[in-house]
């Protein structure tokens, strides 16, 4: 298939022998990449700290026919996010968002909106990283929006019709207080999920907080996970 490249973030990294790493990365127009980057491990490796988690990089890669691994030949940072790591909470953020894609992103499915949700998100914590939450749950409400996991937030899953004061959430779904008994939602969460679909994160963190949508994308990524 020949030698690739494109821009890619690096979710994860594993020991390999005793130089080596095996490499994942979400990139823009390959989806899931796995790959081998041969001597990453060594101390005066020519890939550097391009392997770091969070890491932005440009990247080269070798893909044959058959082989699960790609060979990775060369990575270079495009932004290193390793500001985030006297963050604690921040950093566990991107860690988690991160699995999550690796999680909800099949290998060879491309969609270069998860890839840019997942810059967009590293770069608000990164600015704000004492919104950690919000980031995350913004996060989580647009890769489940993503892969198609999160309801329509406009209109009832039952009936159509445009939801209005008394929606209820409901395994997964918003229902209109004719259609069914769920869990009442206030205006307020109501308008978090709105405006979630409307704004980017950096925008949204500041208008809503994680309170009103953590118990709801968690019920989503269960769900979602028996599927």
């Amino acid at each position: 298939m020949g030698t690739v490249e494109t821009e890619a973030i690096v979710l994860r990294t594993y020991k390999l022998a005793d130089a080596d790493k095996i490499v994942v990365v979400l990139t823009r127009d390959r989806g899931l990449v796995r790959g081998v980057a041969r001597g990453a491990r060594r101390l005066r490796s020519r890939f550097g700290a391009a392997f770091e988690p969070l890491t932005e990089v440009e990247l080269a890669y070798f893909e044959k026919e058959g082989r699960e691994l790609a060979t990775i030949k060369r990575a270079e940072i495009t932004r290193s996010h390793f500001a985030l790591a006297s963050h604690p909470n921040a950093w566990e953020t991107g860690e988690r968002m991160c699995a999550l894609a690796m999680e909800f992103v099949p290998p060879g499915q491309v969609d270069e909106r998860v890839f840019r949700l997942l810059r967009a998100s590293l770069e608000t914590l990164e600015k704000r990283p004492s919104k950690w939450a919000e980031t995350e749950r913004y996060f989580e409400v647009w890769l489940l929006k993503l892969c198609g996991f999160w309801p329509d937030v406009e209109r009832c899953a039952v009936c159509g019709q445009a939801l209005g004061e008394g929606a209820r959430w409901s395994r997964g779904r918003l229902i209109c207080k004719s259609c069914g008994t769920g869990t009442a939602l206030d205006r307020e969460t109501q308008r978090a999920l709105l405006l979630a679909t409307r704004l980017g994160p950096t925008e949204w963190i500041e208008q809503a907080t994680a309170k009103q949508v953590a118990p709801l994308t968690a019920e989503a990524l269960a769900l979602a996970r028996e599927k």
